[in-house]
């Protein structure tokens, strides 16, 4: 029972590795999310601006002008944090990351609950899908944030639609989360495993073998790093 436990809590809380490897690694973690996130920032904000460009044209898409204008802006601004944040600001990333999955989420829940009363929510469930394999974090937080979004979101669809289409699409989301739950254990337990590996070779790299002090290249990069 106890071997059980501790397995779940290493594939749950520090993706299928231990919490003193998870603790080593976690400044490369945080890299990798500002990079990812600054990525994902900069295309959500290019899309957003390129509809609110078509809205200006569009009687269609004029209804969503103001919501297009505000997403964009929010996106500009999580992108010029992701350039700011540095050193010990990192750890903002995370925060960041879900402040972008909740600006998603909820366009995504207006969308497809008060602009598209007729269509299944195809937007949200696919959110729930890819938000997972964008960004790497403890696996029972993305799972924990998920089931609470859902819970805001069936109750709203299920006021604005008819009975059929919101069942289908309650069904379809838990669904979705539970699939999204598994790829994002997945996904991060292989990130884990090969960031630990690289960071192995980097140590075999920068160690002198014969007297386990640091060479001078990697003195000299380290040096310059800590006066940037």
């Amino acid at each position: 029972m106890k071997e059980f436990y501790e397995k779940c809590v290493r594939n749950l809380v520090y993706g299928g590795i231990s919490k003193r490897q998870y603790q080593e690694i976690k400044g490369d973690i945080l890299e990798e999310n500002r990079r990812s996130l600054s990525t994902a920032s900069m295309c959500l904000l290019l899309m957003f601006f390129v509809l609110f460009l078509g809205s200006l044209f569009s009687e269609m898409m004029a209804p969503n002008r103001i919501a297009y204008g505000v997403v964009d802006m929010c996106f500009l601004g999580i992108w010029l944090a992701c350039q700011g944040v540095k050193g010990k600001g990192k750890g903002f990333i995370i925060p960041l990351w879900y402040m972008a999955l909740t600006l998603m989420c909820a366009y995504a829940v207006v969308l497809n609950t008060v602009i598209r009363k007729d269509v299944t929510a195809t937007t949200f469930c696919l959110i729930i899908i890819v938000a997972p394999m964008l960004f790497t974090d403890q696996p029972w937080r993305i799972f924990v944030y998920f089931l609470i979004v859902t819970a805001i979101f069936i109750p709203i669809d299920f006021q604005q639609k008819t009975y059929y289409l919101a069942y289908c699409d309650m069904v379809n989301v838990l669904c979705c989360v539970f699939i999204g739950s598994v790829i994002h254990i997945r996904i991060i337990r292989t990130k884990c495993r090969e960031m630990l590996q690289r960071r192995q070779i980097e140590k075999e790299r920068d160690t002198d073998k014969l007297t386990g002090c640091m060479t001078k290249a990697a003195f000299e990069k380290k040096s310059l790093y800590i006066l940037s």
